[in-house]
């Protein structure tokens, strides 16, 4: 895509006529921007592209590299109900060339973002401009959504901001869902939704927090989480599941702690393109491939221990389950590779993500355990039809 105004003639005001393309890059389903300019400081690292957050956030090193000073101070609720002071400024931004002045930025503690993760670029940033976001294609940005050919795209209206209109049809409810990018999931809906959308199906889960990778495709099981089906899904009026474009059997999953409104997460990526106008209140959508597949699973996942890999969740009648792996087992080798060729190069905090994109990589996986002389040899599968019991085995 030819930009509208070269970065080259100088900083680009978010007000002015512009299309620029922004470096980026994906981890877990997650997008994170990447190369942005912090108060004239160039930060080589990631910043978590969310709208679902309000404020944009750095942590604390950042913020003692760029030497920030006389701070204001907000009251936050903790996870307990008690009450903290959290510091925060006015930044100035530079991505791709185009400024964005004094962007309110509270300053988080290094472990509440994660592994070279420098901050979240909310949405009191993203609202300044439009999004168009296609993980094959990549991201630019632009002041106008006429930049775009949206012939291709079907309009949905949000409702404050974020809220996109979604039909869950075993019944005809009609439900907001909270647009959030920044969230590791399909469709998540709490238990109050489940009595107003009518779900075909629920399969409670026997095994939480822990990651959904290796087990049911790329999410999260939190506690107290079921999965559920459901027949027919529509966004913006169109059906995720017509064939041949559409998802076999979608997979909510219910959370009890969400709040209110149900979520739209970061997963719609794999299958649709997007152009984001928050400011304006409109989403653009346009369906791009089946992407049922995302959900074939090995089946069982993994705890690490220094470099030391061990299965710890295995699913019953999963194929990782019907080659002969057992809970406990100890990986020496994935696809050939040892364990700790994997890991080589590798900071401590990123070892879960590699073992584990090694595990995906593949239709079949190769795994090797100490336990066996010959390799086994695991090839993915679709784990759920609209009537069976999800069971885990846990390594204690």
């Amino acid at each position: 895509m030819q930009t509208i105004k070269a970065q080259q003639r100088g900083l680009i005001n978010v007000n002015d006529d512009f299309v620029e393309e922004v470096k980026f890059s994906v981890d877990e389903k997650m997008i994170y921007l990447l190369d942005i300019t912090v108060n004239g400081m160039l930060i080589k690292g990631k910043f978590l592209f969310d709208n679902g957050c309000r404020e944009s956030f750095i942590t604390e090193s950042l913020a003692s590299q760029l030497q920030l000073r006389n701070y204001r101070y907000k009251n936050v609720l903790d996870i307990y109900g008690g009450k903290k002071k959290l510091p925060y400024s006015r930044l100035n931004y530079v991505i791709s060339g185009v400024e964005f002045p004094k962007v309110k930025t509270t300053v988080l503690s290094d472990a509440s973002l994660g592994c070279n993760v420098h901050g979240i670029i909310g949405r009191n940033l993203l609202q300044k401009c439009i999004w168009s976001i296609s993980l094959k294609k990549g991201i630019s940005m632009s002041n106008k959504s006429s930049h775009y050919n949206l012939q291709d795209f079907y309009k949905q209206e949000l409702l404050l901001g974020t809220g996109v209109k979604t039909n869950f049809l075993h019944g005809d409810s009609t439900v907001s869902c909270f647009f959030d990018l920044g969230a590791q999931t399909l469709i998540t809906i709490n238990n109050d939704s489940t009595n107003n959308v009518g779900v075909i199906k629920e399969n409670e889960i026997s095994c939480f927090n822990t990651r959904w990778e290796t087990i049911f495709g790329s999410y999260r099981v939190e506690q107290d989480s079921i999965i559920t089906t459901t027949d027919q899904l529509l966004i913006g009026g169109v059906n995720l599941l017509n064939d041949p474009i559409g998802i076999k059997y979608p997979i909510v999953d219910v959370d009890r702690d969400i709040g209110e409104m149900p979520i739209v997460g970061c997963v719609i990526l794999d299958y649709y393109d997007v152009i984001l106008d928050t400011k304006g209140e409109e989403i653009y959508f346009k369906n791009i491939k089946s992407s049922y597949e995302q959900y074939f699973t090995l089946g069982f996942s993994v705890e690490i221990k220094e470099q030391s890999v061990y299965i710890a969740y295995l699913v019953n009648d999963s194929p990782a389950y019907k080659a002969g792996l057992q809970v406990s087992d100890q990986i020496e080798e994935i696809n050939g590779k040892r364990i700790t060729e994997i890991l080589t190069k590798t900071l401590k905090c990123d070892y879960d993500k590699k073992i584990l994109s090694e595990l995906v990589k593949e239709l079949v996986t190769t795994i090797k355990v100490s336990r066996l002389a010959e390799p086994l040899y695991i090839k993915k599968d679709y784990p759920f039809t609209l009537d069976n019991k999800i069971e885990c085995n846990r390594y204690e």
